[in-house]
């Protein structure tokens, strides 16, 4: 066993996400933002809100097709581009129905995240679509997605949803199916 703390150079010890890219680790901590870990070079960098990170509370971690990294936190969601350094975050001013993102999941060329108060898909230019009870998501709060060759799984509160894509785009009444209660 090999054990990392913040005496290592990790932002907090209390870990609620992991994402291995290559050969970088990724950390979400609970209040002391993101922490990044190169495997080569032993070396240890930390992002905070104090970096553009929306908030210290780190939800979930994910990187899209071009190699950004998207955190989603307790108040909103960051993009962080490690090419050129830059962070763009996204609120409820930027059209989300909720700043608590407690998934995030890719589906070429969307991205999806799970809120506390539901499902939301960011569209082209910056926008987002939700979906909630009206759409056949009996449940406020998703936990966790999973896209997998058109099918989202959508862990709730209230059981498992799979939305499927395809049939969405294709116009059937109804492509939100429940295996909750």
């Amino acid at each position: 066993w090999v054990k990392y703390t913040r005496e290592d150079g990790l932002a907090d010890d209390h870990v609620t996400w992991i994402h291995v890219s290559g050969n970088e680790v990724w950390f979400g901590t609970y209040q002391s933002g993101v922490s990044k870990f190169d495997k080569n070079s032993g070396k240890w960098t930390i992002y905070a809100r104090a970096d553009q990170l929306a908030d210290n509370d780190v939800r979930t971690i994910a990187v899209d097709e071009s190699g950004q990294l998207w955190i989603g936190t307790a108040e909103g969601l960051s993009k962080y581009n490690p090419t050129n350094g830059e962070w763009s975050d996204y609120d409820k001013k930027d059209g989300l129905v909720s700043n608590y993102i407690s998934a995030i999941a890719f589906g070429s060329p969307q991205i999806w995240i799970g809120t506390d108060r539901g499902l939301g898909e960011m569209l082209g230019d910056n926008k987002w679509k939700f979906y909630d009870e009206n759409d056949g998501l009996k449940a406020e709060s998703v936990t966790c997605i999973s896209s997998q060759q058109g099918l989202l799984w959508i862990g709730t509160n209230r059981g498992i949803y799979r939305f499927d894509k395809t049939t969405r785009k294709k116009g059937y009444e109804s492509s939100l199916e429940s295996f909750a209660d």
